[in-house]
C-alpha cells in the first residue's frame, strides 16, 4: 500500500481519488478546490486554461463596443456564511410544502470510508464548517403528513421506473388513518425535532420514521429491500459514531433514553449498532437477489463488498470471508467479460470510443473493489490467526508434559483451527548421526 504519486504511506490521512480511482493517495496531494487529488487538479486546471485561451482568441475575432462608465454597476459579493442550501419541497405524500436543507455541492468530500462505505474523514472546502456532520442530514421532512425520506428521492421518489413509491404512500396513508399504534410511532419520532441544530437524537428520529414509512407496508415482498438496507446501515453508523467520537458520545445517553419509548409501539426497534446492521445485511442480501437497480457489474461487486463489509463490522469473520469470496470471484468473472467485450469493438463504427472508455472505467472500478476485498481478506485472516494463536498459546501452557502429536489432537478438538495447531506444534526431528558405516 504506497501512494501512488509519492510512494510513501500515511496510515492516518489518505484517500482514494474520485476521478482516477487511485487508492492511498496521500492526503498532502489533495486538491480542496477540485475536491481530486493534486494530478487530476493539475489535468483539470490544463483543460480550462486551453479553453479560455480559444475562448479568448473567439472572443479577439469579434468587435465589441465597450460599456459607458454609468452603464457598470458594482458587483455585490455575499459572504458564505452556511454551509446549506434551503428549500421549500413540496411533499410527494400531501403536497404541503415544507423548508428542508442541505449542504451546497462540492461544499465537503468524502476522503475515506469504512469498508462497509461509511466515511470517516471529510475534506471539507472552509475549514469553519467542519463542525457540522453530513450524515445527520440524510433524510428530508415534511411537517404536515410527517413523510420522511432522503434527500435525493423526496423531491422526486418516481425516478426510477422500479420505485415502489406509490404502494409506500397509500399504505402510509391508511396506516396514519385506520391503525392508532403506527400513528403514535410517527407522533413520536416526529417530535422534538431539531431543524435548526441537528443533533444526533433528532438524526435518530428520522432514520427511524423513514425506516418505519418504508416498513408499513406489510407484504415484505413489495418493500425495497435496497433502500431499508441502507437506511438501517445509515442508522447502525449514527451508534458507531457516538461509540467512537468522544464528542459525539455525549448524545448517547438521550438516545439510550429515547428508545425504550419507542420500543412501546415498535418492539424490535434496534438500540446498537449490531442489531441495526444485521437488519441491513438481510436486507441487502435480498436486493442482491431480486433488487432490479442492482444490474451493473460493478454495482453487484460493489455491494457484495459491502455486505461483507457490514458482517465484518459485526465480528462475523466467517460470513465476511464468504462473501469476500464472492467478490473475487464474480470480480474476476466480470473483468473477463469486460476484457472480450473490449477485444471485440469494433473501432470503424460510431461511438466505438464512447464505448472502449465505459468498459475501461467499469474495468478499473472492478479492479479496485477486487482488490480491496483481497486485502481485507488477507487482514482478518492474520487477525484469526493472531487471535487462534493467542487461544493455542494458553492451552498449551497446561499441557508441557503432552508429546507435541498429542497436544496437536487436544486443540483441535478444542476448536483451534488446524492450520495453527500443526503450526505451533511440530514435530520434533530426530539427530542423523553420521558414521562410516
Amino acid at each position: 500500500m504506497k501512494c501512488p504519486i509519492c510512494g510513501e504511506f500515511d496510515e492516518n490521512d489518505n484517500f482514494t481519488c474520485p476521478k482516477c480511482n487511485r487508492e492511498y493517495i496521500c492526503g498532502k496531494h489533495y486538491d480542496y478546490d477540485y475536491l481530486v487529488c493534486t494530478d487530476c487538479s493539475a489535468k483539470i486546471k490544463e483543460e480550462k486554461r486551453k479553453k479560455l485561451e480559444a475562448e479568448k482568441k473567439e472572443k479577439e475575432k469579434k468587435v465589441r463596443k465597450a460599456p459607458k462608465a454609468d452603464e457598470l454597476k458594482p458587483i455585490e459579493v455575499k459572504e458564505e456564511k452556511s454551509p446549506f442550501y434551503y428549500k421549500k419541497a413540496r411533499c410527494p405524500v400531501c403536497g404541503s410544502y415544507s423548508e428542508n436543507k442541505y449542504f451546497h455541492a462540492k461544499m465537503y468530500s468524502e476522503r475515506k470510508t469504512e469498508i462497509d462505505k461509511q466515511v470517516i474523514l471529510y475534506g471539507w472546502k472552509n475549514p469553519e464548517f467542519k463542525k457540522y456532520h453530513p450524515p445527520l442530514y440524510y433524510f428530508w421532512h415534511c411537517k404536515g403528513c410527517k413523510y420522511t425520506d432522503s434527500y435525493l428521492e423526496f423531491e422526486n421518489p418516481m425516478k426510477n421506473m422500479w420505485s415502489n413509491f406509490r404502494t409506500v404512500a397509500d399504505s402510509f396513508e391508511q396506516k396514519m388513518e385506520n391503525d392508532d399504534k403506527f400513528a403514535s410511532l410517527v407522533e413520536l419520532l416526529s417530535s422534538d425535532i431539531s431543524f435548526d441544530n441537528m443533533d444526533f437524537l433528532s438524526s435518530i428520529k428520522l432514520h427511524l420514521l423513514a425506516i418505519a414509512i418504508q416498513e408499513c407496508i406489510d407484504d415484505e415482498k413489495e418493500r425495497d429491500p435496497f433502500k431499508l438496507g441502507r437506511y438501517y446501515l445509515r442508522y447502525g453508523w449514527l451508534f458507531r459514531d457516538m461509540k467512537t467520537n468522544e464528542e459525539f458520545g455525549k448524545q448517547l445517553p438521550s438516545v439510550n433514553q429515547f428508545i425504550p419509548k419507542v420500543r412501546k409501539f415498535w418492539k424490535e426497534v434496534p438500540s446498537d449498532e449490531r442489531t441495526a446492521l444485521g437488519y441491513a445485511a438481510r436486507y441487502l442480501n435480498i436486493a442482491f437477489k431480486v433488487y432490479p437497480g442492482i444490474k451493473s457489474m460493478v454495482a453487484e461487486v460493489d455491494l457484495l463488498l459491502m455486505i461483507a463489509g457490514i458482517y465484518l463490522k459485526m465480528n462475523n469473520h466467517q460470513k465476511a470471508l464468504e462473501y469476500m469470496n464472492m467478490v473475487i470471484q464474480r470480480g474476476q468473472k466480470s473483468k473477463m467479460k469486460i476484457e472480450t467485450r473490449l477485444r471485440d469493438i469494433d473501432h470503424d463504427k460510431v461511438g466505438s470510443l464512447d464505448e472502449e472508455h465505459k468498459l475501461s472505467i467499469q474495468l478499473k472500478k472492478i479492479g479496485v473493489i477486487v482488490s480491496r476485498a483481497r486485502d481485507t481478506m488477507l487482514d482478518i485472516q492474520q487477525e484469526r490467526f493472531k487471535a487462534e494463536k493467542a487461544k493455542a498459546e494458553k492451552i498449551i501452557a497446561k499441557l508441557k508434559d503432552k508429546t507435541p502429536a498429542e497436544i496437536r489432537e487436544i486443540l483441535i478438538k478444542k476448536g483451534i483451527d488446524r492450520k495453527v495447531a500443526i503450526k505451533l506444534t511440530p514435530e520434533i526431528k530426530k539427530k542423523k548421526f553420521l558414521g562410516l558405516f
